[in-house]
């Protein structure tokens, strides 16, 4: 069977000959990957969303990736999600106020949003209460597999495993985050302790 790359795809579209035998072949690659692909999406959970928030696209295509076994794609595409997810919350952390009544200002305790980490984002949504424990460590562990699949220290490696725990932890999080009414995120207080 024929592999098609590239500019060899073009020259197949306009021949209405081989157009027809492209079309042909890759019905029939389809048709030998579909029971893959079932198999692959049987292994997601479900998952609501909100269509207007970027991660929720990224989720979509990191599925649609998953579905094809393009592992090190869905983990790399999760953690980029993740990112967005955590970009997006931090944002809503409002400004603290102390025990003693002095307001304090988001960017003055963690740092203006792109000069502070992912995993300082992540802590600070915790330690605010934006984020539950599981979401804490389900971001912290989405951004661990990501980080060892981009930068592996092994050379052969499936990472189907890490693709489908990468991305049925986001799925969590997607639906937790799609449960949860907030605006902004609303700090506890924060003691003060005099010297």
């Amino acid at each position: 069977m024929t592999e098609f790359y590239g500019s060899i795809m073009s020259e197949y579209a306009h021949d209405c000959k081989k157009h027809k035998q492209l079309r042909r072949e890759l019905s029939e690659q389809f048709d030998k990957k579909l029971p893959e692909i079932i198999r692959n999406l049987a292994e997601t959970s479900s998952f609501i969303s909100k269509d207007s928030e970027e991660f929720t696209s990224l989720l979509k295509e990191a599925i649609e990736t998953y579905s094809q076994s393009h592992w090190r794609s869905v983990i790399a595409l999760i953690g980029v999600a993740g990112e967005s997810f955590t970009n997006q919350m931090y944002e809503r952390i409002g400004d603290f106020t102390s025990n003693t009544g002095v307001k304090m200002e988001r960017d003055d305790l963690f740092g203006k949003n792109r000069n502070v980490n992912e995993k300082i984002k992540i802590a600070a949504l915790k330690f605010c209460n934006g984020i539950d424990d599981a979401i804490y460590k389900k971001l912290l562990k989405i951004k661990k597999l990501r980080d060892n699949c981009i930068h592996p220290q092994k050379k052969e490696h499936e990472w189907h495993n890490e693709a489908r725990e990468s991305l049925n932890s986001f799925i969590e999080i997607t639906n937790w985050n799609s449960q949860k009414m907030y605006n902004n995120i609303k700090p506890k207080n924060i003691e003060i302790m005099a010297l």
